[in-house]
C-alpha cells in the first residue's frame, strides 16, 4: 500500500477541475467533428449522473508529495483555508486512510506509476450549510466522488503506452480514469459509505443517445430529464430527503480517446440570459426591484460571497 502523508510541500501541483461546458458548446464540437470525418458516427451514447450543488474539492496522491487536498482554486491548508470544513473532514475519523485505499484501487486497476503521475480524485463536497436552497442542505456534509484523472508530476508531454489500460487524449494532457468499478454486489468500489464518501455512479443514472443530425430533439429530451431532477433531487431522495436538485452531468467516451462532457441545469439554477431595459423614477422603484429579482440570483450571490471569504479570509 502506498504511504500516506505529505513528503514535500515544494512543487505541489494544483490540478484544477475546470468548469463543465453546456450542451450548446459540445453540440458545436460534435457537428464539427462529424463534418470533418465521413466515417464519424452520427450517434453518441451519453450517461448522465446527478449534478450536486456543493463545492468542488479533491484529494491527490503521488510518491513525491504524498497525500494532499485541493479546492477548485488552490491547495487546502487547514491553517488558512480548510475548504469549508473539507480538510478537517478528510483528516478525521480515519478518512485519509480510506482515501489511500481508494488511490491503491485506482492505481492497481489502471496500472498507474505514482512515481511519475499524480492521481486526483474529484468530488462534490456538499450537504449542511455548504449551499442553500437545495435538498442537500437537509443532509449532513459528505464527499461525493464524480471523476478521477492523472497528470505527470513533472510537466512534460506524456507518451501513451498501448499496453496500459489508460491513455492520453492527444488534444488534452489530462487523462480521465474510470471510477465506475464495481464489486460482486454491484456497488462502486471507489467509495466508503461508512465514512460519508460516496460515488455518484451508485445513484440514479440517465442514458441518452444524441443524434448529431437532430440536436434540438436531444436538447429538449435531456432538459425534460433535467427538469425532473430540478423538481426532486434523486441523490437526496436516496437518503429519504425531498427537495430541489440542480441538474445532470452527461459523459460519453468513444474510440479515439476523446471524452465529451457537458451539463444541463434545471430552471431554478438557470441564470437569466438577457437583462431587460427598465425605466425608473423617484416615485416608483418597482421596475428596479423586478430587474434585480430577474438578473441577480440568490444562489450566485451566495456563491460569490462564499468564494471571496474562503480565498481572502482576511
Amino acid at each position: 500500500m502506498a504511504a500516506s502523508g505529505e513528503k514535500s510541500e515544494q512543487g505541489i501541483q494544483h490540478i484544477e477541475y475546470k468548469s463543465i461546458e453546456k450542451f450548446g458548446r459540445i453540440a458545436d464540437k460534435l457537428k464539427r467533428v462529424h463534418t470533418l470525418r465521413e466515417d464519424h458516427p452520427t450517434e453518441f451514447a451519453f450517461t448522465g449522473t446527478i449534478k450536486l450543488h456543493g463545492t468542488n474539492m479533491s484529494v491527490c496522491f503521488n510518491e513525491l508529495h504524498g497525500f494532499y487536498i485541493q479546492g477548485r482554486h488552490g491547495i487546502v491548508n487547514q491553517d488558512r483555508f480548510d475548504g469549508f470544513g473539507f480538510g478537517t473532514f478528510v483528516k478525521t475519523s480515519g478518512r485519509e486512510k480510506e482515501f489511500m485505499r481508494l488511490f491503491d484501487a485506482i492505481k492497481a486497476a489502471h496500472k498507474i506509476d505514482t512515481t511519475i503521475y499524480t492521481i486526483v480524485i474529484y468530488g462534490e463536497w456538499c450537504g449542511g450549510n455548504i449551499q442553500r436552497h437545495v435538498a442537500l442542505e437537509k443532509l449532513d456534509k459528505r464527499f461525493v466522488i464524480f471523476d478521477a484523472r492523472i497528470k505527470p508530476i513533472v510537466e512534460k508531454e506524456p507518451i501513451a503506452n498501448p499496453d496500459e489500460e489508460y491513455h492520453f487524449n492527444k488534444d488534452d494532457e489530462k487523462v480521465w480514469l474510470d471510477i465506475d468499478m464495481r464489486d460482486e454486489s454491484g456497488k462502486c468500489i471507489i467509495s466508503c459509505f461508512e465514512k460519508n464518501i460516496f460515488n455518484i455512479n451508485d445513484f440514479k443514472l440517465f442514458q441518452y443517445t444524441v443524434n448529431v443530425r437532430d440536436l434540438q430533439t436531444a436538447e429538449d429530451d435531456m432538459m425534460q430529464l433535467t427538469a425532473e431532477v430540478d423538481t426532486a433531487c434523486p441523490f437526496a431522495q436516496a437518503f429519504g430527503v425531498d427537495g430541489v436538485g440542480e441538474g445532470i452531468v452527461w459523459k460519453c467516451r468513444y474510440d479515439d480517446g476523446r471524452r465529451w462532457v457537458f451539463k444541463t441545469k434545471g430552471g431554478s439554477h438557470m441564470p437569466s440570459r438577457r437583462a431587460p431595459r427598465v425605466k425608473t423614477d423617484k416615485k416608483d422603484l418597482t421596475p428596479f426591484y423586478e430587474f434585480i429579482d430577474k438578473v441577480f440570483q440568490q444562489d450566485r450571490f451566495d456563491q460569490a460571497v462564499d468564494q471571496l471569504y474562503r480565498y481572502m479570509p482576511e
